[in-house]
Parts: structure tokens; C-alpha cells; sequence
């Protein structure tokens, strides 16, 4: 067995790969142990997800989210109070109906903060839902997605190595997500398709969140778009190159519905059925 990423020996690791991360809220969409060697899966978990999942950005949604880390905690909340500079951190109670503290997230701002409570009659909070986040290891962890999904879909026949290990077509990801060089950059298309808290009713009956979903789509152009729903935002990301006006493209041609909801024609004009998976 050898990993998909490193392409180093990879029978004696143990590490199960999670292809959303965990930390996103992602228990069963996993691959086995060998796939990813225990060395690249450490990688990605401490040099590109644990920066992501620190910033802002992941931070404030998994905090919204209620999403505990390994030890049962989820983060706090990120903000500011209004009016001053003084970073605020509050801890939200399940399902974020009720709050279970507010604290300075700097101890040097302690005293500036109770100051402010003391000689204010009132204040505004501002927690932001939507912060900056760092592009090229967000760009990175979508090209890990993307390359674990194609291998996720084709592990389990004879041969699926040539495909997914010694197919050179696929280089360029496996090095971007890997070492985030040649190229340093690889864009990616990201929308809001629906509300982070979004529910559907499951066959039983009852109500679920749809919390991730994932699929491909092959254009006309032959060319082959991971798109990935988390919490509500659409990305897509080119497994053949680093570009993604195909996609744009394809969007433009199918009235920007998400490919992971409509039927696309065929160039014979005849639909063709796209069940996500999640």
C-alpha cells in the first residue's frame, strides 16, 4: 500500500483520514488506514487544518455550531466591543440560545473591560458571521478534499492505484495540497448556496442538518470539479489544473444552481442525474 499523497510505503499506518475535517463536523466520510500515511495525515492536521480551523472564520462557525473538539469543547465565540478596541471571547450554550460567559480574549484588557461595563449605562457586541481567511491553506484543504473524494469513489476496485497514485494528471494537486508550491496558488469558486443551520427531512421522518455534501462534475471541457457543501458554502476546486472558469462557466450555463442539486444536459441534451453525497 502506498499513500495517495506522498506515494511512500504506507502498510503499517494506523491513522483513519477524515476527508472534511472533523473538527467541521464530519464523523463517517473517512478513508481506511494506508491510504494517507500516518506522516501526511499529522501534516495536514497540524500545518493546514489546526491554522484554519484557529482562524476567525471556523472558529465563530464552529463555535454557532456547537462542533466539540476531541476533548468535548467547543470554542468560543469571537468579537469586539463597540466603540473600542478591546477583542471579546463568549462561550455559547447549546444550540447558541444561551450564553455561558464573556471574557477579554487578551488578560491585558481585563481591567479596561470592567472599566467599560462600570461607567456605561449600555454597549453592542458585534459578532462577526463572516471573517477574512487565509486563501492559499483554505485553497490547500480543498484540494486534499477534492483528491480523498476521487480516491474515496474508486478505492475498493483492483487497480485503482494507476488511477489515483501513478496517473501524473494528478501531480499538480497532490503537490499544491501537500507542500502549497508549484503553483503557490490555486483558485477556488466559493458561494453561500443555503443557511449554515439548514435542515431536511431525513426518510424517517425526521428533521436532520445538512451539515456536508460533496460530489464531481465533468464538464463538456473535460475537465473535473470536486464541489463540496459545508455548513451551507459551495466550494468547487479543478482536480486537473488551477483554474476555474469551466466551472464558472458551467454555472453560468445552468442558472448558478448548484450541480450538486440540478440535472445537467448532456451534449446530446438529455439530462443526467446528480445525487449528492454526504
Amino acid at each position: 500500500m502506498r499513500c495517495i499523497f506522498c506515494k511512500q510505503n504506507s502498510s503499517s499506518c494506523r491513522s483513519t483520514e477524515h476527508i472534511v475535517p472533523e473538527a467541521l463536523g464530519n464523523i463517517g466520510w473517512t478513508l481506511p488506514p494506508g491510504i494517507v500515511c500516518d506522516a501526511c495525515n499529522n501534516y495536514f492536521a497540524l500545518k493546514v487544518e489546526k491554522p484554519l480551523l484557529d482562524s476567525g472564520r471556523f472558529k465563530n462557525l464552529r463555535a454557532r455550531q456547537d462542533i466539540p473538539n476531541k476533548k468535548g469543547f467547543s470554542p468560543p465565540i469571537e468579537g469586539v466591543l463597540q466603540g473600542t478596541n478591546i477583542n471579546l471571547s463568549m462561550q455559547l450554550g447549546k444550540e447558541s440560545v444561551r450564553v455561558h460567559g464573556l471574557w477579554p480574549t487578551h488578560e491585558r484588557d481585563s481591567p479596561r473591560f470592567v472599566d467599560h461595563i462600570r461607567q456605561s449605562n449600555s454597549g453592542t457586541l458585534i459578532f462577526p458571521l463572516s471573517l477574512p481567511v487565509n486563501g492559499q491553506l483554505l485553497s490547500r484543504l480543498l484540494a486534499k478534499i477534492a483528491l480523498e473524494a476521487f480516491v474515496e469513489r474508486i478505492y475498493r476496485v483492483a487497480g485503482w492505484e494507476e488511477s489515483a497514485i501513478d496517473d501524473p494528471q494528478l501531480d499538480p494537486i497532490r503537490r499544491f495540497a501537500r507542500r502549497g508550491d508549484q503553483p503557490s496558488r490555486w483558485p477556488y469558486h466559493e458561494r453561500r448556496i443555503y443557511a449554515e443551520d439548514s435542515k431536511f427531512i431525513g426518510e424517517d421522518g425526521k428533521e436532520y442538518q445538512t451539515v456536508h455534501e460533496a460530489d464531481f462534475l465533468y464538464t463538456t471541457e473535460n475537465e473535473l470539479y470536486s464541489v463540496n457543501c459545508i455548513f451551507g458554502i459551495e466550494y468547487a476546486i479543478n482536480l486537473g489544473g488551477p483554474e476555474i472558469a469551466g466551472y464558472e462557466k458551467w454555472l453560468k450555463a445552468n442558472n448558478y444552481t448548484s450541480p450538486l442539486y440540478v440535472k445537467p444536459h448532456s451534449e446530446s441534451g438529455h439530462p443526467t442525474e446528480i445525487e449528492p453525497k454526504s
